[in-house]
């Protein structure tokens, strides 16, 4: 009866099966050398994106899939491109390969250097993080000078220039930066003070320590940040508590521990995001292993929720996440079934296996959810074929693998998959076999009709910047 009743709650939406079929749409470095093709970003109303050595942007047809700069997008995740004035900023290497922050209007004659850096080209995997606030542009970038530290934009070259350097010399003085109100939160801000928070009020002399979590040299490496009910929260190490659930308001006062969940100096290593207006931790102590918590915030409001997997082997539950009709989906290890696909309604008569997508345990733990009309596209492992592109709609019969692109047991998409939708087509990265990793895709055989809902969608882990998905369904 439980997976009656959810597909009873599933009825009220029209879901059909039909083959889809992946086929290769185009190989943009012609041949078995892979162009990579990654950070798909919507853009006056077409795709750009990063292949090989250069700037793509496509429209969703192969022949209206060109270059149209020579640029190299760095970075390894999304977003690469950030939005600010009507353009997108992005990390890129020049013609001689050094590293300098540009923007683009996805136009040749419109993409141009803010930066003229020299020798600047140690950043094989650079990964920026931009920030607006107050108008202006902040971003971490690696210089020659100065290792990674804050730089700010006003969207020209004489507006940009160092904020601050938080360690001295070529070191690497900042790793995340996040945003909460009005002030930027350094979360990895390395200093003689070791790896701690810090804050910024956009002035040189509003920046300064949030908390000395871990006193003096010594780490508390902050990190995990989200955002609930005007808080910061993020796990942290100091020397009583080991590393265990924090969270901040912004001042010294307001950053405290929220609970110690493994007692003592031992770690529970929480892993958290938010959803039904708590944190849903996955938190390890020595006698569950690591199972489900929940918190309000509070050290009261903080407990273990539900011990999916009994015993101290652990459940490793509430990631590759994903929500629709007020459920979340997630992946967990019962001990039984193996990494899974479980679905809850936030209560403990609610959370159950939802699908097992493969008795025989060959399929590894299902990732990267992302929904796209009424079906979610996902890549998941099997012993026979490795890691392929899969769509379900949520039934037991519309959950199948889309094709064994690269036949055997290789994997043909990796992690991250890069997908984005476009035209009524889904884009993805592949690899056959034979041309590499190469543009891909699907028809989502969009028919869109007069009674189509548009919704909005979340995906985990944080931080998930390309977790936010267009979806789109119909009611009956």
């Amino acid at each position: 009866m439980k997976y009656l009743s959810i597909f009873i709650f599933l009825a009220g939406a029209s879901f059909s099966s039909f083959a889809q079929t992946p086929y290769l749409f185009k190989d943009i470095n012609e041949g078995p050398l892979e162009s990579f093709p990654r950070s798909f970003t919507e853009y006056n109303g077409e795709l750009i994106f990063g292949a090989f050595d250069a700037l793509w942007k496509t429209d969703g047809t192969p022949e209206g899939t060109v270059q149209f700069s020579n640029i190299q997008l760095m970075g390894i995740g999304q977003p690469d491109f950030f939005s600010y004035n009507n353009e997108l900023y992005f990390i890129g290497r020049d013609a001689n390969e050094d590293l300098q922050l540009y923007k683009t209007n996805g136009t040749t004659s419109g993409t141009q250097a803010l930066t003229n850096f020299t020798d600047n080209y140690n950043a094989s995997s650079h990964q920026p993080y931009f920030l607006e606030m107050n108008g202006l542009l902040y971003f971490r970038m690696q210089t020659p000078d100065d290792g990674n530290e804050l730089f700010v934009s006003d969207g020209t070259s004489s507006g940009t220039a160092l904020f601050k350097e938080f360690m001295n010399g070529n070191a690497d003085g900042l790793q995340e930066m996040w945003k909460l109100n009005d002030t930027l939160i350094f979360l990895k801000a390395y200093t003689s003070q070791g790896v701690e928070p810090w804050i910024s009020d956009g002035t040189l002399t509003g920046t300064h320590l949030l908390k000395d979590i871990n006193p003096g040299t010594a780490y508390s490496n902050p990190k995990n940040p989200v955002f609930l009910n005007g808080h910061i929260y993020f796990s942290a190490t100091e020397p009583v508590a080991g590393r265990e659930l924090w969270k901040s308001d912004g001042t010294d006062q307001g950053t405290v521990l929220v609970k110690d969940i493994n007692p003592g100096t031992g770690n529970s290593d929480p892993y958290f995001f938010a959803a039904n207006n708590q944190l849903q931790i996955c938190a390890s102590v020595p006698e569950t292993g690591s199972e489900w918590y929940i918190s309000d915030g509070t050290e009261q409001g903080t407990n273990l929720f539900m011990d999916i997997n009994p015993g101290s082997s652990g459940s490793s539950p509430l990631f590759n996440v994903f929500f629709y009709g007020g459920k979340m989906y997630f992946t967990a290890n019962d001990g039984t079934y193996g990494s899974e696909l479980w679905v809850t309604d936030y209560t403990t008569q609610g959370t159950n296996l939802f699908m097992d997508l493969n008795p025989n345990n060959s399929i590894l733990a299902p990732r990267n959810f992302q929904q796209y009309d009424n079906r979610f596209y996902f890549s998941a492992y099997t012993s026979e074929t490795g890691y392929e592109l899969w769509v379900t709609d949520l039934t037991e019969q519309g959950t199948y693998m889309l094709d064994d692109i690269f036949p055997g047991t290789s994997a043909s998409v990796g992690f991250p998959v890069y997908m984005h939708e476009i035209g009524g087509k889904l884009l993805f990265k592949a690899n056959d076999g034979v041309h590499g990793e190469e543009l891909w895709a699907v028809g989502l055989n969009v028919g869109l009709e007069e009674n189509t809902v548009k919704n909005l969608i979340q995906a985990y882990p944080n931080p998930a910047s390309y977790a936010i998905c267009r979806c789109h369904y119909q009611t009956q």
